[in-house]
């Protein structure tokens, strides 16, 4: 089962309202569409919509539906085979220890080039003429490629994987290796050696990224001692052969030798290296699927059977896969930009880093002090020639041998018997005592390194300070890997710059050093550095919570990490968190009762879910999410719920207040509940705020109006923004449709294929006027510069209905943000849950905290909290007359900027030359579209009397035939429920009004019951025979209720449509356009439609006169509520 789905958004709207993209057993040929359901004039294949899912290693694939023959006797193409594109996680255990061992192979070979270059330094310095110090040079231009390169190259191998990257390197080593071999300069060897340095960078630094990539945290420990056992051995291992090959032919075999050995085992790695990179493995996954998935389709094989929910419900749909990770991944230059820049911000900020990276820099650099200190010592004081100096180099294959062993069994001890704590300290606990055989080895050589002194003492010196070198060295790597995580590779990068270049230069300094101080005062000095760096792990076991509480990137990260691995968190007043189990877990256990073991191997994604139980309250859903610098939790039960709607969609439903793009609970706790209007149940509740909140969120608002974040972000910049929010909001289109139908009772085919993508363009219309706001220059003579600037607002709060609760946002959000302002909405409090949802993706565009805030609540509490705030410098509000008038009243207390658009009762009038047929059909989906519930609906129609009884006929017809009352997510029915009990009482009372009044009822006027037994449904309500006086001609009912009246003359009708205190909307219907546009010009109404009705656009303005309110949304004019014009006035020259 796929993880999500999104619809491809370039064709969000081609979803049939039940959701069901294609049908079972569909085959296509190039010019039609052919299966069940389908039929000869179905659409062509490119018109039917790809809908896209997120692939994960766990996604069961789906079958093909297409099971017959191909169009044309073409063969079916051969199904893919996948095998190796299996999560590595599940590797078997041989192949597990097979590219383990492998990976360490190439350690040894990398840190064999490290030590070899020593030995055969003397023959080089003779054959060069030069220093023997200058000879060492090239031990820190190796170690200077091996520092800086992992920066550059790691984004690569995020990118494209272990494999390419390794291959691609290891070339370039082996070549370097030759290089070195038949160079014939000094300044060539040198640079051979940098980018020999460089070449094998990767099989040190990226050998811990393939433990991490096949093993789990848990089972890390023995891959990750044989990486640094293997890096120690081959430290050691390359002075003792190097030292062999230089005492009996000559210093270029030395590099002969590694050329041929490091040849053969970057073959090996070419031909039994298997990428390890669980992302790029899925990415390439996803590619051969849907290559192959448009190999059947040019065959006319098409659809798959995709499961829905886990209920088993499927469905045959034409499906392409993508990737999470692909899309979150940044351009490679940033990628680069980022590996360069964080871990110098690390190693500067985070002191654990720093003095991790000062202590494991140190023993580095005495490792490789020992480059020219052992052949120093042993020459002078036992006489020791090439070979013999390099043998004692043994002692390091030994100490290093010992540590891995040592290093595996400990932990294994230590786990038996319970002593191990599960904290980053506990990597240290054992690290603490052999970290000082670093320092106690260093004494020990130092003080032996005499001539009375047999050799092996001091030999013996170095395995004991080799194996605190590997203590030390391992620590390290897991303290800053279990510390900082995601951030780990940066911390891990900082530490390896400091002890390489460290460890580069301490060699140049190693003869004067121990020369001018003695043997035994050199290592005494050494030894007392390390045994005052000794204290470092120490300290941290000690204080190391409190020290990464206190660290920006580690306090959040460690928390979630225990929660993720151990199951238990001190999460604010809920106690210590006992059971956890992943989310898709319990969809099927949902009867599991018993504690969870530790989440291994648990794929994650982003955001993460988790259940819990806690002992203090009861279960709820904990949600931590990514973002720039950390996790965060941002969720719980108390402001996320699963829900399933009746169509299937399952989703995730925000229900706190959306403030600083975070998710919280009102202060007072109440809330509001969501009622489904189709079978009265309900739905969910959300959290309802109240002024105490609305001050929190003009707060937020404010100091985000002055951030330089939004405001010195370029309108370019801004308008891309919004750009993304519409594209988020197509990418989302069907779970949006689903919450709008789902709670307030519109057809689902209208919520998506005419709401939600009104949404999308009203964004992306003023996403492109964001930087074409400006104001002009006026010319007043040559004496002065007079221009204008258009500047925003301020904080804008913005009160939106429950008709169209989506629509409703963008036509107020669009204008206001394409200007710069920042915003508090009020969410209607009838329909508050599809406005939620899309505010989780105003945070996922990139809109910074606090541009938009989103509060549900009462509008006798929230919205007059929001009108008659101080702090607030506009108010945008659509709703009735009555509330607009108490809108502008508080809204007076600071004389705030307004706009209203308020109620109507347009008038329809229809004259006798009129194609009474389109008449007929436009006045009903005048009034009748969307429950009647539309502002701007022509609730009024004005029939020329020649032409009155067969206008009603028809119009009869045109109910009868059209108007299907039923569930609002099947695909036939035109009419759902009203939206709450009270506007469907409301319009029962305007019926029997009608009818007391003595208005004659053509069809409908009663309650609806033929769906399920309930719900707020009404029939489609026609009355005639109305005079001006009644209420149901002069009131606005905002339901599925139209009254029909005649008129002799053209003066009548236009009289008695302006005999209203409403003025928003009207339509004209006429083939004799002199006529219809004398008519228009003398309707009192904001909007005059001359023959349709309702047909607005997004880029035509919309508004009304009189009592329909004040100002405009929508076009150009949309953008003038929401600046100001700012005079300048430049004096060029005029003087007193």
């Amino acid at each position: 089962m796929a993880t999500s789905q999104t619809q491809s958004p370039s064709e969000p709207s081609k979803i049939s309202p039940n959701g069901e993209a294609l049908t079972a057993d569909a085959k296509y040929t190039n010019k039609q569409v052919r299966g069940r359901g389908l039929s000869s004039s179905s659409p062509q294949l490119e018109e039917v919509p790809i809908i896209y899912h997120y692939l994960t290693f766990e996604t069961e694939l789906p079958a093909p539906t297409s099971l017959g023959p191909a169009q044309n006797g073409s063969a079916a193409p051969q199904q893919p085979d996948l095998k190796n594109y299996v999560s590595p996680f599940t590797w078997s255990t041989p192949r597990k220890t097979f590219t383990t061992w492998l990976s360490c192979a190439v350690t040894v070979v990398t840190a064999y080039t490290a030590g070899s270059y020593s030995p055969p330094s003397q023959q080089m310095s003779e054959y060069w003429d030069v220093s023997q110090i200058a000879i060492y040079v090239g031990i820190t231009t190796f170690t200077t490629g091996f520092a800086v390169a992992p920066m550059v190259l790691a984004p690569f191998s995020e990118l494209n994987g272990r494999k390419p990257v390794f291959v691609a390197t290891g070339i370039l080593f082996v070549v370097c290796q030759l290089c070195c071999a038949v160079t014939r300069s000094y300044p060539g060897m040198l640079v051979a050696r940098f980018f020999a340095g460089v070449g094998g960078s990767t099989f040190s630094t990226m050998v811990g990224g393939v433990v991490s990539d096949i093993y789990h945290t848990e089972d890390r420990n023995t891959p990750m001692a044989l990486f640094s056992g293997a890096a120690l051995f081959g430290t050691g291992l390359g002075p003792m052969c190097s030292g062999f090959i230089a005492q009996h032919i000559s210093w270029r075999w030395v590099f002969y030798v590694q050329f041929i050995d490091c040849g053969l085992l970057i073959l090996a790695v070419t031909i039994f290296f298997k990428e390890t990179r669980g992302s790029v493995l899925l990415s390439q996954k996803a590619k051969i699927l849907n290559s192959w998935y448009e190999a059947r389709e040019k065959v006319g094989l098409v659809g798959l059977e995709m499961v829905l929910d886990s209920e088993g419900k499927k469905q045959s749909q034409r499906i392409r896969w993508k990737v999470e990770s692909d899309e979150e991944r940044e351009s490679l230059a940033k990628m680069i930009g980022v590996s360069v820049y964080r871990p110098f911000h690390l190693l500067l900020t985070e002191p654990v880093v720093f003095f991790f990276s000062l202590w494991i820099a140190f023993s580095w650099a005495v490792l490789y002090l020992s480059f020219s200190a052992i052949p120093l010592v042993f020459t002078k004081n036992h006489n020791f020639n090439i070979q013999e100096n390099g043998a004692v180099f043994a002692a390091m294959c030994v100490g290093s041998i010992l540590s891995t062993i040592l290093s595996i069994y400990q932990e294994k001890v230590a786990k038996h018997y319970g002593n191990l704590s599960s904290t980053p300290e506990g990597r240290l606990y054992f690290a603490c005592i052999e970290s000082a055989l670093l320092p106690i080895g260093l004494f020990w050589f130092g003080w032996t390194s005499f001539p009375a002194i047999h050799w092996i003492v001091p030999t013996i010196a170095i395995t004991c300070a080799t194996m605190g070198i590997f203590s030390i060295y391992l620590a390290v790597f897991n303290y800053l890997a279990d510390t900082y995580h995601r951030y780990a590779s940066s911390a891990l990068a900082a530490q390896s710059f400091c002890r390489n270049m460290l460890g580069g230069i301490f060699p140049l300094v190693t003869t004067a050093m121990f020369n001018r101080l003695t043997f035994a005062g050199a290592s005494s000095f050494l030894g007392g550095v390390g045994a005052i760096l000794t204290v470092v792990p120490w300290i941290l076991v000690f204080y190391g919570p409190k020290i990464r509480a206190r660290s920006k990137f580690a306090s959040i990260m460690i928390k979630f990490a225990d929660f993720l691995r151990y199951g238990t968190l001190r999460f604010g007043k809920l106690g210590r968190i006992r059971k956890l189990y992943p989310t898709e877990f319990l969809r099927h256990h949902p009867q599991e009762q018993t504690p969870s073991p530790p989440l291994r191997g648990h794929p994650l994604s982003d955001p993460f879910i988790f259940f819990a139980k806690s002992e203090v309250c009861s279960p709820i859903f904990i949600i931590a999410t990514k973002t720039s610098s950390t996790f965060s939790y941002i969720m719980t039960s108390d402001l996320f719920i699963n829900l399933k709607a009746p169509n299937g969609r399952e989703y995730k439903q925000p229900i706190g207040l959306f403030i600083n793009n975070e998710f919280v609970k009102s202060k007072s706790g109440e809330k509001i509940i969501s009622i489904n209007p189709t079978d009265e149940s309900e739905i969910t509740s959300v959290y309802a705020a109240s002024a105490d909140d609305v001050d929190i969120a003009v707060s937020a608002a404010r100091k985000a109006f002055k951030d330089s974040s939004w405001r010195d972000l370029p309108p370019t910049d801004r308008g891309g923004l919004m750009f993304k929010l519409a594209s988020l909001v197509e990418e989302h289109a069907e779970t949006l449709a689903t919450i709008e139908t789902w709670d307030n009772g519109k057809p689902y085919s209208v919520a998506l294929n005419e709401d939600v993508g009104e949404v999308a363009n009203t964004l992306r219309y003023y996403g492109g006027y964001a930087d074409k706001v400006h104001g002009q220059v006026i010319d007043t003579g040559p004496e002065k510069l007079a221009y204008t600037l258009r500047e925003p607002l301020g904080v804008c709060g913005q009160i939106i209905p429950w008709n169209y609760p989506l629509a409703m946002g963008a036509w107020k959000l669009g204008p206001a943000l394409a200007c710069g302002n920042t915003v508090v909405l009020k969410a209607a409090e009838q329909t508050p849950l599809s406005i939620l949802y899309f505010a989780q993706l105003i945070k996922e565009a990139g809109f910074p905290p606090g541009v938009v805030n989103i509060l549900n609540g009462h509008g006798k509490e929230a919205g007059a909290a929001i009108a008659s705030h101080l702090d607030i410098d506009k108010i945008a509000f659509t709703g009735s007359t009555a509330t607009g008038r108490q809108i502008m009243k508080m809204a007076s207390i600071n004389l705030k900027n307004i706009t209203l658009e308020t109620g109507g009762k347009s008038p329809l009038i229809v004259f006798a030359d009129a194609d009474v047929d389109q008449a007929v059909k436009w006045s009903h989906a005048g009034i009748m579209s969307n429950m009647g519930q539309i502002c701007t609906a022509t609730s009024r129609v004005l029939v020329e009397e020649t032409i009155y009884d067969e206008f009603v006929r028809l119009f009869k017809d045109q109910v009868k035939e059209v108007s299907k009352v039923g569930d609002p997510f099947s695909d036939d029915t035109f009419q759902g429920p009203q939206v709450t009990k009270v506007q469907y009482e409301k319009v029962l009372g305007y019926i029997e009004s009608g009818k007391s009044e003595g208005a004659t009822l053509v069809t409908g006027g009663e309650a609806h019951k033929d769906v399920n037994g309930k719900g707020f449904f009404i029939a489609p309500t026609v009355f005639t025979h109305v005079t001006d006086n009644m209420k149901i001609y002069r009131e606005e009912i905002f339901g599925p209720f139209v009254v029909i009246s005649s008129f002799k003359t053209e003066e009548e009708a236009i009289n008695r449509a302006n005999d209203t205190t409403y003025g928003l909307g009207s339509a004209i219907f006429t083939e004799n356009l002199t006529k219809a546009h004398r008519v228009a010009r003398k309707i009192e109404a904001g909007m005059v439609w001359i023959n349709s009705s309702n047909d607005s656009d997004f880029r035509i303005p919309f508004g009304g006169v009189k009592q329909s309110g004040i100002g405009r949304e929508l076009g150009e004019e949309g953008l003038k509520a929401y600046t100001n014009a700012k005079a300048v006035h430049v004096n060029l020259g005029s003087r007193l």
